[in-house]
């Protein structure tokens, strides 16, 4: 997008017609009709083309023709090729109707693009020259690689502010569900959102890529960096995407990776840009930004319009801007825009998601220990919060973080740290205190009961979080594989993740997936808590007395006060809350490591670190 400014004199304008100066020229109807008429031209053709006239209307015409693009013509694409200001004669009187001196005006060096330099000799001629640069509240086109979870709330929060996006996902079946009006992840308020944008024409979605490509000078990479087998990110689906755009590219776009990735990934991501680049011999210009996300699941939305932070990472003043731009309606009551390096930016995301999990991993630590000791965790959790340097965020025992996130990031950056020469040995500890910690119920389960063989366990909650329907890595799955391998029976509930423990599971004699909290209890020597969904919050107490063969709760998120339960006859075990019988401590063999712990066994082998 380009912006053009106009001065007269000390009086600045910008093509949004926001005055600067101290004396307002006015806006005249012929000015306003002009504007009109350009913005369908510029619309057409790129190109366009003031009329002979008077310095003064000229001017007024040219600080309008911002609104005209932004507001009087729906331009998604504010793109200026060409103004021809004409040739103006005799012109030897200003806005105020004074004459006009001779004179040359400043001239404004742009980032990253043209001058613009004004000159006026005597009234004899006025010859412009464009510069590049942001053109704030305008229209903006972008196309996002990835409609998973990352991909789909960028396209539907950037549509939802007036940008034109486009969603390019290879995934065929995922693209006719979501124009079907399909979305297909749980995220509250998502599907409103986007419904609202498509039928607006704001949003769209398509597995063409050629077409993602030429549709904005904006194109960003949303899709997955799964974990590769040795806890790596898997970068082949983002270097995939730069070699798709650079392969169709023929003109100036900004590449943000959005996808979190490992440190140095934006000096593939540009080397595969500009190989494609050379290979057609197409000379045009590819800035590049790292833009990684914070959104957390359940709050997506809410994070995105209202963000904490916007990480920039770019070595590019024009890319910037650009950036300003686009995120411009999202930073408005202070500047939360946090500029450096492509490496700085990207370690970034992971440096925040990895100390998030170190929280957890403490506070469960510190449960254990609280078990064995014979303390409260949840006065040591208020003792600490109190104190402002540590804050509550983050500082709840329970069984574990799970999710798309945190495993696989701490993972990666255990790995990254590893090929840089680094002992990640925290790191590693967190890692294995959250893997312990996601078999605590199952130990406690064999503390009461013994043997499990035989047992029906009702289970409420299978996301590893509320708000969401994700189940990877979640620590439902890890006591579901125990329970089976004990041979016991499980009943489960959750709000909103049957539907992909179904997928997951499908049907098995030992699993039934039950139509509310209470109808999971009948029959069941036991309930587990797994996740903190507020409708688990109250419970009715006696009807869930007289549904379970025993008054005995398994509570791994804390959410009942222990001698409030323990005086109406419940023997409860929470996590950290000087449990009555004490777990039997790491998983025995009825209950196997998951899948996923015996790659983090070998991740851990790999790096020569001992496991905490």
């Amino acid at each position: 997008m380009r912006l053009i400014f106009v001065r007269h004199g000390q009086t600045p304008w910008n093509l949004e017609g926001r005055y600067q100066g101290r004396n307002d020229i006015g806006l005249a109807p012929q000015g306003l009709a002009t504007a009109r008429r350009l913005g369908s031209e510029l619309q057409g053709s790129g190109v366009a083309t003031l009329p002979t006239s008077p310095l003064r209307r000229a001017v007024q015409t040219a600080t309008v023709i911002g609104a005209a693009l932004g507001a009087m013509v729906p331009l998604p694409e504010t793109r200026l090729a060409e103004i021809d200001f004409g040739d103006w004669q005799g012109l030897t009187r200003g806005p105020d109707g004074r004459a006009a001196p001779a004179r040359r005006f400043p001239r404004r060096r742009g980032a990253g693009g043209r001058d613009l330099r004004l000159r006026m000799r005597n009234g004899r001629r006025i010859a412009p020259r464009l510069r590049w640069t942001t053109l704030q509240g305008a229209i903006m086109k972008v196309t996002i690689f990835g409609s998973g979870y990352v991909g789909l709330v960028t396209a539907a929060c950037l549509a939802e502010v007036g940008n034109h996006i486009v969603c390019v996902d290879v995934d065929r079946g995922r693209i006719e569900r979501l124009c079907r009006g399909e979305v297909p992840i749980h995220e509250p308020g998502l599907d409103e959102l986007i419904a609202r944008n498509r039928a607006a024409g704001r949003l769209a979605f398509t597995h063409d890529a050629e077409l993602g490509v030429a549709h904005g000078p904006i194109q960003m990479i949303a899709v997955g960096t799964p974990p590769d087998e040795d806890g790596s990110a898997d970068l082949r689906h983002v270097l995939a995407v730069a070699e798709t755009i650079g392969s169709r590219m023929n003109e100036d776009k900004l590449v943000i990776t959005k996808s979190t990735v490992p440190v140095g990934t934006g000096d593939k991501v540009r080397a595969t840009l500009a190989a494609a680049l050379a290979r057609r011999a197409v000379q045009v210009r590819c800035d590049l930004v790292s833009n990684p996300e914070f959104l957390k699941e359940g709050a997506a939305i809410a994070d995105f319009m209202k963000p904490d932070r916007i990480v920039v990472g770019t070595g590019s003043e024009r890319a910037v801007q650009l950036m300003r731009a686009l995120y411009e309606p999202f930073n408005r009551n202070r500047d939360r825009l946090l500029v450096m390096d492509l490496r700085s930016a990207e370690l970034t995301k992971y440096a925040s998601n990895a100390m998030l999990a170190t929280r957890i991993s403490f506070m469960n630590e510190m449960a254990r220990f609280a078990e064995a000791a014979g303390a409260d965790i949840e006065c040591v959790r208020q003792g600490m919060g109190a104190d402002p340097r540590i804050g509550y965020a983050f500082l709840y025992p329970g069984l574990g973080y799970g999710g798309s996130c945190f495993p696989k990031d701490v993972q990666a950056l255990v790995r990254s740290a590893a090929d840089a020469g680094c002992d990640a040995a925290i790191l590693q500890a967190v890692e294995a205190v959250n893997e312990r910690q996601k078999h605590r119920l199952y130990a406690k389960m064999v503390g009461h009961f013994g043997s499990l063989e035989g047992r029906t366990i009702a289970l409420w909650g299978l996301a590893f979080k509320p708000q969401t329907d994700d189940m990877r890595e979640a620590p439902s799955r890890v006591l579901l594989e125990c329970l089976w391998q004990a041979g016991a029976r499980v009943r489960a509930y959750d709000p909103v993740a049957m539907g992909v423990a179904r997928k997951l599971y499908g049907e098995r004699d030992d699993l039934v997936l039950c139509d509310s909290a209470l109808a999971a209890l009948t029959g069941a020597d036991a309930l587990a808590i797994v996740t903190e969904w507020p409708e688990f919050r109250r419970p009715d107490l006696e009807r869930m007395a007289a549904l379970l063969r025993a008054r005995v709760i398994f509570d791994g998120r804390n959410l009942f006060d222990p001698a409030t339960l323990r005086g109406l006859g419940w023997r409860y075990y929470g996590i950290g809350r000087g449990d009555e019988v004490a777990a039997t401590g790491a998983p025995s063999a009825a209950a196997p490591a998951s899948p996923a712990a015996a790659r983090r066994r070998t991740l851990r082998q790999s790096v020569q670190v001992a496991p905490a």
